[in-house]
């Protein structure tokens, strides 16, 4: 009697646990996340004026939220440009392209006269991310360049996993476009400069040379301390002050790994030529959630867009 007994709990756990398993077949874990309409995204910028990544998820680690929040910050005061960073688990049934379009032109992303917004929205459970951009850039961040940086460069970080890395080099690029840097890189691909070339014929015995003794005096700055490969890229530089004294920080990224990596240079006696290098600080990326969604501390008083608009321009992509 007592085996049979046992023997019943038993395939009544058994029952149970084949439940389950289909369960999560028919209905996986992507399908339990929260789903986001546009009235419910955290405008993060109103809050506070130094954000510009709704992450209310976590879906970004601290050190990726912050730098991609440095580097809008930046651009926002070297150019004009006003871009928001939203990352959501899920948008149900609604479609990504309405969606971006309509958060862009609710918040009103990029100055009014100019229209120079751009927004990128990540969607964990339908894999897919859109650049939506306001009519003012819409010269620069063409649809062609939109999906080159998607496609180029961030795709290859998600299919492996790390959204940080992705959400990084994306936004890094298209800052760099904005800036004029990826037009005057494609403009000068494009070109045949003859008298370039012979000057450089010319003059190739000491060119060469010079990147020789850069590459190498750069090879040890390059190289990531995590995988050992010479693959780290600058993605954002930013000044400040402490304790009386000026500091250079600099973010990396690299190529191999996707892990980031933060350099901070004691530059306050630079004007004598006697700058101290800093410390070394890194960030494991990769996939997992974060704790905390929009980065920073309290202490700052809010912000807001300015009120730009949209005709509907960008580029979407998935992997």
């Amino acid at each position: 009697m007592i085996f049979c007994s046992k023997l019943k709990k038993l395939k009544s756990k058994s029952i149970y646990i084949t439940i389950l398993l289909m369960a999560l077949t028919l209905f996986p874990v992507g399908a339990f996340a929260k789903e986001y309409q546009v009235k419910d995204v955290p405008n993060v910028l109103l809050k506070d004026a130094r954000q510009r990544v709704s992450d209310p998820e976590g879906l970004l680690s601290p050190l990726a939220r912050d730098s991609v929040n440095r580097m809008l910050a930046s651009l926002k005061s070297e150019d004009g440009a006003e871009v928001a960073v939203v990352m959501l688990p899920s948008i149900g049934d609604a479609d990504l392209f309405d969606f971006a379009h309509e958060l862009f032109r609710s918040w009103g992303i990029g100055n009014k006269k100019s229209n120079r917004g751009l927004l990128l929205l990540y969607v964990a459970d339908i894999r897919r991310v859109r650049f939506t951009v306001g009519d003012g850039l819409e010269g620069t961040m063409t649809d062609a360049a939109c999906k080159r940086i998607i496609d180029r460069t961030m795709i290859p970080y998600f299919k492996k996993g790390d959204t940080d890395g992705g959400v990084v080099a994306g936004i890094s690029a298209a800052c760099e476009r904005i800036r004029g840097a990826g037009e005057a890189e494609e403009a000068a691909s494009d070109e045949e400069d003859i008298d370039i070339l012979t000057a450089l014929f010319v003059v190739g015995g000491m060119i060469l040379a010079f990147f020789v003794i850069v590459a190498l005096v750069n090879r040890a700055t390059r190289k990531c301390k995590y995988c050992g490969k010479v693959a780290l890229r600058l993605v954002n530089t930013d000044t400040y002050k402490k304790n009386g004294r000026k500091y250079k920080r600099e973010t990396l990224i690299c190529g191999n790994c996707g892990k980031l990596t933060e350099r901070v240079h004691d530059i306050t006696d630079d004007d004598n030529g006697a700058a101290a290098a800093g410390f070394i600080a890194g960030s494991m990326l990769g996939g997992g959630r974060h704790r905390g969604g929009f980065g920073g501390g309290g202490g700052f008083s809010g912000g807001s867009w300015g009120g730009g608009t949209t005709s509907g321009g960008g580029a979407s992509g998935g992997w």
